[in-house]
């Protein structure tokens, strides 16, 4: 009886280590889109009364420099923790919703493998799709790694905006249209002020660009070449507005040209050229924005914490690519007004309130510190702050004077005497002196020194003046800033040009975003993975611009 009592301990055993070299070889063969057939069956057959959704998530969903786990995220939820939420969804209602699902069955996911650095959840959002008998078929984490990857069934991909699309039609209001503005434009709507901080995006804007956004209230193009940079072969150069290459395609990315410089990327390394394409400040950084005043903000990512999350340092460089603010603060913006704003913080891996905003003068000169939760960059000599970034911003003088009081949920930077606020929910207009121009009756604005307003009232696009007038009616789908009286509008999937009388100057038929227009051409933009990429250039007359060698 021994005997046999061993024979069936030792098979017992022999069945495990089978099982457990089966399930690794199974768990070392799956990949991302394998691990969803169990909820891809489910979709395609419809029976999606047998499934519930629960989504977590923060608000703000701000990715902090303290990262949580899934499990902790989750614990809050349940616990009811202040600005953490959980929603259950029952299957019922995701049947109204089958097709926006059917998208993440087709749906091609790159899954990350970089052995360069270590892999960490920031989790900020999780959802997970189970049967009512709770065995899980979906289960999504976003962040994680670098760049704002997520995690799907355990397997970090880059971002991919579908696994948002899908539980926006689930979230409460606001915190859908603070995720609608991260999507599309790689900015939070927590501070709409801050846009050259995120590669010069506004985030309260319409369909703005990212690549080739202007930053109207700052620049004077009488001091700027009219260079377009252009890809070619996997490299990238510039061309003139009749397609002339000027600067041969040699560089590994490539940005437009401010203060005759652009930043330029060799060998994962940023730096910048004159108008000739000569280097003129070597490539060296991680991060580089174009001249503003003759400085420019770069930064350079510091060693991680135990965490693996890479904080930036951030200081200032002069034409000469001489350092005027040292490599060292945790957040920073271009000079506008003569004075650069950081944010400097006792420990870099702490929220984002703890520190003191410091502004710098052309010389690298502390010129004023405030100890305020948020401060935005001076424009016409008032600069947006807040002591609760949530719900209480007003705006102060370059002495730190309050000058127009707190009193509303965000506020943006003055363009042309007037600024957007953030009152009950919708967007309105204040100008200099505090006063409501335009009533807040909309649900998005964005405004430049060109004139008219384009704004989003019930879902659809149009322009108003400065008094709040109706110029252009709201029509469209989408739409752009005006720029030299030209705007980009959409209608019925496709991208055209008015000019600020609502005439039709390019008739809609493009699919990709027509960007902004500058020195005498439109860009075509394509959204990949949340980041915008040139396609190509066309004229005011709808033709495609392309680069050519001349004789």
């Amino acid at each position: 009886m021994k005997v046999k009592k061993h024979i069936i301990i030792g098979f017992s055993i022999l069945l495990v280590l089978i099982t457990s070299i089966l399930t690794s070889y199974g768990a070392n063969n799956m990949n991302p889109e394998r691990s969803l057939n169990r909820f891809s069956k489910i979709i395609e057959h419809g029976s999606l009364k047998e499934l519930n959704l629960t989504i977590y998530f923060m608000s703000p969903f701000i990715l902090t420099y303290i990262p949580v786990s899934v499990d902790s995220l989750m614990n809050m939820g349940d616990e009811g923790h202040e600005n953490t939420h959980k929603i259950v969804v029952d299957g019922n209602m995701l049947e109204e919703h089958i097709d926006m699902l059917k998208k993440i069955v087709d749906t091609d996911m790159i899954q990350v493998e970089d052995e360069d650095y270590e892999s960490y959840v920031n989790a900020r959002i999780h959802y997970v799709f189970e049967t009512k008998r709770g065995q899980k078929l979906l289960d999504v984490t976003m962040w994680g790694g670098h760049e704002e990857n997520m995690f799907v069934n355990g397997f970090e991909i880059s971002k991919n905006s579908v696994f948002y699309d899908v539980i926006i039609p689930f979230l409460p209001n606001e915190f859908a249209e603070e995720l609608e503005l991260y999507i599309a434009y790689g900015v939070w709507g927590g501070n709409p002020s801050f846009r050259d901080s995120w590669d010069n995006a506004q985030p309260n804007s319409i369909e703005v660009e990212k690549a080739v956004h202007d930053e109207y209230v700052h620049f004077d193009e009488s001091e700027n070449v009219a260079y377009f940079p252009f890809e070619e072969n996997g490299k990238y150069g510039y061309m003139d507005r009749t397609g002339l290459v000027v600067i041969e395609a040699r560089f590994d990315n490539a940005k437009r040209f401010f203060e005759n410089k652009a930043v330029i990327e060799l060998n994962g390394k940023l730096g910048y050229i004159n108008e000739h394409g000569d280097v003129i400040i070597k490539p060296q950084y991680d991060i580089a924005h174009r001249f503003s005043e003759g400085i420019a903000l770069v930064g350079n990512k510091r060693k991680p914490r135990d965490t693996g999350f890479f904080p930036n340092g951030y200081g200032y460089i002069n034409a000469k690519g001489e350092i005027i603010v040292p490599l060292e603060y945790d957040r920073a913006y271009s000079f506008t007004e003569g004075l650069g704003l950081t944010l400097k913080r006792e420990n870099p891996y702490a929220s984002e309130g703890e520190g003191s905003w410091i502004f710098f003068d052309r010389h690298g000169f502390e010129a004023l510190s405030l100890p305020y939760d948020r401060v935005g960059y001076f424009s016409e000599g008032l600069a947006p702050f807040a002591i609760d970034w949530l719900r209480d911003w007003g705006y102060l003088d370059r002495s730190g004077n309050v000058i127009i009081p707190r009193a509303y949920a965000y506020a943006e930077a003055f363009i042309g005497g007037i600024a957007a606020v953030h009152i009950d929910g919708k967007w309105g207009l204040i100008n200099v002196d505090g006063e409501l121009v335009v009533d807040a009756l909309y649900e998005v604005v964005a405004y430049s020194v060109d004139g008219l307003i384009a704004a989003r009232l019930d879902g659809k696009y149009g322009f108003i003046s400065k008094d709040g007038q109706v110029v252009i009616d709201f029509q469209y789908e989408g739409a752009n800033l005006f720029s030299d009286g030209l705007a980009a509008i959409k209608i019925d999937g496709l991208w055209g040009v008015i000019d600020s009388e609502g005439k039709t100057i390019i008739e809609p038929r493009f699919q990709h975003v027509i960007a902004n227009y500058y020195d005498g051409l439109f860009a075509i933009m394509d959204d990949v993975w949340g980041e915008w990429n040139l396609l190509y250039y066309i004229d005011i007359n709808g033709e495609i611009i392309k680069p050519y060698r001349g004789e």
